[in-house]
């Protein structure tokens, strides 16, 4: 019989991974109370959006929405405008 003698290994316990949604405790009878969203007319949706922002206008409803929605998009954006400007 062959008794092999090694190092003992240590283990370490992998690091706890917490997620912003479950690190705090919610009842869950309460509810989460959410604010109406605001109704803009068309003039007032242009007055309000700023450089990095849309105003989309359908039939039914004037939305406002950010330009570039991902890190990517802005980062490429950012790209681009100082390959214009050079």
């Amino acid at each position: 019989i062959r008794i092999y003698r090694s190092v003992p290994r240590v283990i370490l316990p992998a690091a706890a991974q917490y997620n912003n949604t479950t690190k705090y405790k919610h009842d869950a009878n309460e509810a989460i109370r959410l604010e109406p969203p605001k109704i803009h007319t068309l003039e007032q949706a242009l007055e309000w959006i700023t450089d990095d922002e849309l105003a989309e206008i359908t039939p039914a409803s004037v939305r406002i929405r950010k330009k570039f929605l991902t890190e990517m998009d802005k980062k490429n954006a950012r790209l681009a405008q100082k390959a214009e400007s050079n």
